[in-house]
């Protein structure tokens, strides 16, 4: 199943909403009291989840504390937000779904573990999410893309590809519902 967001990452997008940038403006985010109280309810996260998140992402350089309820959006962050629309457009713009969905498993040995990152990183950025730890499913992805992402890693003879529906037994509308289907 898709992989939940973390608060922080949520936090940070909700900022970004709230602010309504785009990712080429740096913008300074007023919160008064009152909205950090509806952007807390609004996620559905505790005070303590609240303010770790917060230190979290100053840590991390994604904003600035100006002071009290003031905060300086960096660059870092707003590429991570445009990163994030960028993969969600790819969703939205293919082709109609011909209701198939292709999964990735691989099984990449310890001694190749870079290429294993590479290639997991490579395929989310693809549009797949993880389905178990190395079994991703994404109902848009190109078997050709794929394959020679494969070969270019000289990995083949771990990696799998599978154009699959799904049994009718099964319910697929969590996985519908996260991809827009």
């Amino acid at each position: 199943m898709p992989k939940r967001k973390s608060i922080a990452s949520r936090l940070l997008f909700a900022l970004a909403e709230m602010a309504e940038f785009t990712a080429d403006q740096l913008d300074v985010l007023l919160l008064s009291s009152g909205s950090v109280s509806q952007l807390k309810r609004n996620l559905k996260i505790l005070d303590k989840q609240y303010y770790s998140a917060f230190q979290g992402l100053q840590a991390n350089g994604y904003i600035k504390k100006v002071n009290n309820n003031q905060f300086l959006i960096s660059p870092k962050a707003l590429e991570k937000i445009h990163k994030e629309k960028e993969l969600k457009k790819i969703k939205w713009d293919k082709k109609k779904w011909d209701g198939q969905w292709v999964i990735a498993s691989f099984d990449i040995p310890e001694d190749q573990r870079r290429k294993r990152e590479i290639f997991r990183s490579a395929i989310k950025r693809m549009g797949f999410i993880r389905l178990q730890n190395s079994v991703f499913i994404s109902p848009f992805a190109e078997l050709e893309e794929l394959s020679s992402l494969r070969a270019e890693l000289e990995i083949e003879k771990y990696v799998t590809f599978f154009k699959a529906k799904i049994c009718e037994t099964e319910n697929d509308s969590k996985l519908r519902k996260f991809f827009g289907l």
